[in-house]
């Protein structure tokens, strides 16, 4: 749990991170303790709002098909820029990039 001072002592931790839990139930739990922590006064619809978002854990798989989408949009984007023309009054129709 967080903030327990058995696991979270750098001599149980040694250098390494801290280990993500396996379990989504055990990463809502960590979260929510931290929330209530800092943030005391916040209503309960907000604070689960912010865990459901904020720290759901994903399969490898989906953080791949999250990467190969910003990957496309990128992609996307940059081919719609060199496409776009302007007309200056001293310069034929041409594109910004080529």
């Amino acid at each position: 749990m967080l903030g327990d001072p058995q696991t979270a002592t750098p001599a149980a931790l040694g250098d390494a991170p801290e280990p993500i839990p396996l379990r989504q139930a055990q990463i809502n739990a960590q979260a929510d303790a931290a929330i209530r922590e800092l943030f005391p006064r916040i209503p309960n619809t907000d604070r689960q709002m912010i865990i459901d978002r904020a720290f759901r854990k994903v399969s490898q798989l989906s953080l791949c098909l999250l990467c190969a989408e910003a990957r496309l949009w990128t992609e996307m984007k940059r081919a719609m820029f060199r496409t776009i023309t302007f007309r200056a009054p001293c310069f034929k129709a041409t594109t910004l990039l080529g």
